[in-house]
């Protein structure tokens, strides 16, 4: 319920101070009643101890692990590969990998394409990943140029021959 009340100019002391009373008991600190004393701890429990089981031979793992995964599939094999060409296109592992675009890199790049399709396992979009985020059409096309030019071209077809000696030697 709200009360109306008229003032008039005699009686702003009365405005005032209704107004301070108001205020007072809007904004008054409300004390708040004593919440009881926490209870005592309960006293710690102690438990049986664990039991492990007996501890896993890393090295079985491993050996498991190595036999299981195929050559192609190790996660190396890519980074061989890439360094194999680099070396001996004599071209830079940074460069295979950059966005550069000159004929002189693109051609082995395009080698590494077709060398990690052809040797390995990985997909188009992981071999493009690889060889520095790089789609996999963009992919595709380079390993196609590659298989299309191995068939005219005799010195480019000694050379991905004996790369692909080289990188078969390596995993042997």
């Amino acid at each position: 319920m709200i009360a109306v009340v008229e003032y008039t100019p005699e009686t702003a002391h009365l405005m005032r101070s209704d107004y301070a009373a108001r205020r007072a008991k809007l904004y008054a600190v409300r004390k708040e009643p004593e919440a009881p004393a926490p209870a005592p701890a309960p006293a710690p429990v102690v438990a049986e101890p664990i039991v492990l089981p007996p501890a896993v031979v890393h090295d079985a793992v491993r050996e498991w692990l190595r036999l299981a995964t195929p050559e192609a599939m190790k996660p190396a094999a890519h980074r061989r590969i890439i360094d194999i060409v680099a070396e001996v296109t004599g071209v830079e592992r940074m460069q295979l990998l950059s966005g550069r675009r000159m004929a002189d890199i693109v051609r082995p790049r395009q080698i590494c394409f077709y060398l990690l399709k052809t040797c390995t396992t990985l997909s188009l979009p992981l071999i493009g990943r690889c060889m520095g985020g790089r789609d996999h059409t963009t992919v595709l096309h380079g390993a196609r140029k590659i298989a299309s030019l191995i068939e005219t071209d005799d010195a480019l077809r000694a050379l991905v021959a004996s790369l692909t000696s080289r990188i078969q030697a390596e995993a042997a």
